[in-house]
């Protein structure tokens, strides 16, 4: 079952449209989304998978992680336009904004399948350990510190 994405340059414009510098790092996070969602949904049958949105509200990445958070929700309205007429559907969870434990408790009881965390290191640092005691798999954009890199946990960057 392959996703017809489209001519390259709607993806393109759809980047432009929004004016964003790093169109290559937000594209490979919003791939992994996708894939993660299909394969989801061949392996455990549902017809929609729960996707959590996990950024940072203030401080220092704050605007950063409003952009793409903006951009992960054009990229799930764009999967569903497409694939609605194989019947499959990501719904998003926005958490960002809430405290921790307000957040985990939302998407635990979601049924979440994985979170897009943060636009930073920093704030994926300290989510991360959270979401990995629950179990629950996470996806990093942009967060690239070494610390980050560690053999076997549930964050995919």
């Amino acid at each position: 079952m392959g996703l017809r994405v489209g001519a390259g340059s709607r993806v393109a414009g759809l980047f432009k449209t929004l004016k964003i510098s790093r169109p290559l790092s937000l594209a490979a996070g919003f791939g992994a989304l996708c894939l993660l969602a299909v394969l989801g949904f061949k392996l455990m049958g549902p017809r929609e998978a729960v996707v959590a949105l996990w950024f940072e509200s203030k401080g220092s990445g704050a605007a950063l992680s409003r952009e793409v958070q903006q951009c992960a929700l054009f990229a799930v309205d764009y999967f569903n336009a497409e694939a609605r007429h194989r019947g499959l559907r990501i719904r998003p969870l926005v958490v960002t904004g809430m405290t921790d434990q307000e957040a985990l408790k939302a998407i635990k009881d979601s049924g979440a399948w994985v979170v897009i965390v943060g636009a930073t290191s920093g704030f994926v640092s300290r989510v991360h350990p959270l979401l990995e005691k629950e179990g629950i798999p996470s996806i990093a954009t942009n967060a690239n510190a070494p610390a980050l890199a560690v053999k076997g946990d549930l964050l995919y960057r």
